[in-house]
């Protein structure tokens, strides 16, 4: 073999392992991304199929804080107007009669405040009772019991004798009002001596 065939077949040689080298490169990178691929597809195809589907229902959350307090409703409270065109005479005093269905046996004997007010003048000005009304002469008084079901206004002179019934002594029709109030719903620090507080601390109608 010449010298030159030599150096040839060395050439030859050499580049043939570079060459199945390259390929082999070549290839094995090839099939690395081809992997690669194949992979992602998957992966996507799972979080396809993931998002297709409901999870489950996470954990409760914490509770959040409590609210304000609501203010106190009127629901319970309520009131009677009574307009007493008559009286009736029982010997010493006169009396009316008017039913109150939120006054009960259980009303009776559970701590409601039950409250009279009345009026001379239709309802301009209420007084509470009991009240006492200074004559010249001798004293009346306005006051009330109550009984399951409603209450008894009473007028009544100081000095024994039956005098004038309220209508006549003042001139005008008597107008009554009675509001019972649950234990529940009583209200510190409003003065029940006065119909106009009563009215505004518990939201009332006229």
């Amino acid at each position: 073999m010449s010298h030159a065939d030599f150096l040839y077949k060395l050439w030859s040689g050499h580049n043939g392992a570079k060459t199945k080298i390259m390929t082999k490169t070549k290839t094995t990178t090839t099939g690395k991304a081809a992997k690669m691929i194949s992979m992602f597809a998957i992966a996507c195809g799972l979080l396809l199929t993931n998002c297709a589907k409901d999870g489950k229902t996470g954990p409760a959350g914490p509770t959040g804080p409590a609210g304000t307090n609501g203010t106190n409703g009127n629901a319970n409270v309520v009131s009677y107007k009574f307009v007493i065109s008559s009286w009736t005479s029982q010997t010493t005093y006169w009396t009316y009669s008017g039913t109150v269905p939120a006054i009960s046996s259980s009303t009776l004997n559970d701590g409601s405040a039950v409250l009279c007010y009345f009026s001379a003048n239709n309802g301009t000005t209420w007084f509470a009772m009991p009240y006492t009304q200074v004559d010249a002469t001798s004293n009346y008084y306005m006051y009330f019991n109550t009984f399951n079901g409603g209450i008894t206004v009473f007028w009544q002179r100081d000095n024994g004798s039956l005098g004038s019934n309220p209508n006549t002594y003042y001139g005008q029709t008597i107008n009554v009002k009675t509001v019972v109030i649950p234990p529940a719903m009583r209200k510190p620090n409003v003065n029940v001596k006065n119909y106009d507080d009563i009215k505004a601390a518990y939201n009332l109608a006229d």
